[in-house]
């Protein structure tokens, strides 16, 4: 699961485009691969020089139309677990506004992963949702 330095610095040039202050966007190593963050929210991954995002219901079957499939993380001596990360198609690598709108995609999917069930919300959640969104994705708002 080993990623460069080089393709971690170009998926944040590629990805520059999302941030609206320094810091906004940033690559981070973890666990032998790397997390693509937009502040503290984390919406990518790059594992084998391969950038994965995060996928909802709706955006995986658009990774799915596009041949690509989710990150297996394969822990030693245990079963394989497929992650809700997709692989970013290569034609999409390949077109910097695409790139960025499967990113904004991404970032939404990621925040919905944030919500806590419509059950357990609180009265006023619509308004720390509002927040959160202000907070990490001032654009998506």
């Amino acid at each position: 699961m080993a990623v460069s330095a080089d393709y971690m610095a170009y998926i944040a040039d590629l990805l520059a485009p999302l941030a609206r202050r320094a810091g906004d966007m940033r690559v981070r190593r973890m666990f032998g691969g790397a997390g693509v963050y937009y502040g503290r929210l984390m919406f990518g991954l790059i594992a084998d020089e391969t950038l994965y995002f995060k996928a909802n219901a709706a955006t995986q079957k658009r990774h799915q139309a596009h041949g690509c499939g989710p990150f297996v993380f394969r822990p030693a001596g245990k079963k394989p677990i497929a992650m809700s990360y997709w692989r970013v198609p290569e034609e999409v690598m390949e077109d910097s506004e695409a790139l960025l709108l499967w990113a904004k995609d991404a970032l939404r999917a990621a925040q919905e992963k944030k919500r806590p069930p419509a059950k357990a919300q609180k009265p006023d959640s619509s308004a720390a949702l509002a927040r959160t969104l202000k907070e990490n994705a001032p654009w998506l708002i």
